[in-house]
């Protein structure tokens, strides 16, 4: 095992827990929108948050999530005219799923050997990942992992702000 200078191992910690700090502030962000997208399916379904919650985070995909709000909103009238303003807010959370999948099962790689270079932390998948869709995708960087959450970030308020429609059209009479 080579020697490393301590200032490049003190310089390779600070790197590796900024990017650790980074994909947590990912997480808990798409957290957050996970929790505002339960309160649009407690109205969906006519039900409380908490009941909405558990079916919810019982269910493991979360594209089937998404298939279940497609559907609940073409079955009720009283959300249909709102299920264009719907198809987009899905649309962007189908396309930040990946990268979410990313900073829950990936790793920044780490060696007994010597040093990485900072530029180097990357999040990777697993050395024993080789499926095919995995080796098409480039490590995520810290810039890449910031950028993830700042678009979840956006998501979250085009949720929150149309969050007061759905409720409105939940407390609407049925039309028979």
């Amino acid at each position: 095992m080579t020697e490393t200078p301590e200032y490049e191992y003190r310089a390779e910690n600070l790197a590796r827990m900024r990017v650790y700090a980074t994909v947590g502030q990912g997480i808990h962000t798409w957290s957050l929108m996970e929790g505002s997208l339960v309160e649009i399916g407690a109205c969906l379904m006519g039900t409380t948050n908490d009941k909405a919650g558990t079916v919810l985070y019982s269910i493991v995909s979360f594209h089937t999530w998404l298939s279940i709000f497609d559907d609940l909103f073409n079955i009720d009238s009283r959300f249909k005219p709102l299920k264009p303003t719907w198809n987009q807010i899905a649309a962007n959370l189908r396309g930040l799923n990946d990268a979410r999948v990313r900073l829950a099962h990936h790793a920044v790689p780490y060696s007994l050997e010597g040093s990485i270079p900072p530029a180097d932390l990357r999040l990777s998948p697993g050395r024993h990942d080789r499926r095919s869709k995995v080796g098409k995708q480039t490590p995520l960087s810290q810039s890449d992992i910031e950028a993830f959450s700042n678009a979840v970030r956006e998501v979250l308020e085009k949720i929150l702000a149309f969050t007061p429609d759905i409720r409105a059209a939940a407390s609407l009479l049925e039309e028979t």
